[in-house]
């Protein structure tokens, strides 16, 4: 799966998701190498699965009340931003918070 993933720092993590309207779904495309030793999976485990699967279940429950999956939506990065102490969840099932930043691309 190729794509464009990168950020100013080589250190931060960057993780492509997509918003399915039709499908009412968010799922994991890419993820660069930072955020594959943040979460200790390696994208080819986690690529085509829910997003929900690498989200704390406090932020699982906070995006599931209010995502709404529209025509013309895409909630969640509105939501996502908006979400205090956002955290994602490791393999070893730790919670590790992280700073969020989205970035919406149409295609």
């Amino acid at each position: 799966m190729k794509s464009a993933i990168h950020s100013k720092r080589k250190t931060d993590a960057v993780i492509a998701i997509r918003q399915d309207n039709t499908a009412k779904s968010i799922t994991i495309l890419n993820m660069n190498k930072a955020a594959e030793r943040l979460i200790g999976y390696p994208i080819q485990q986690v690529a085509g699965k829910s997003f929900s699967t690498i989200l704390s279940p406090r932020v699982n429950e906070l995006l599931s009340g209010y995502i709404e999956y529209g025509d013309a939506s895409s909630d969640f990065g509105m939501i996502a931003r908006r979400i205090p102490n956002f955290q994602v969840l490791s393999q070893k099932g730790e919670i590790i918070p992280v700073s969020v930043k989205v970035f919406n691309l149409v295609g």
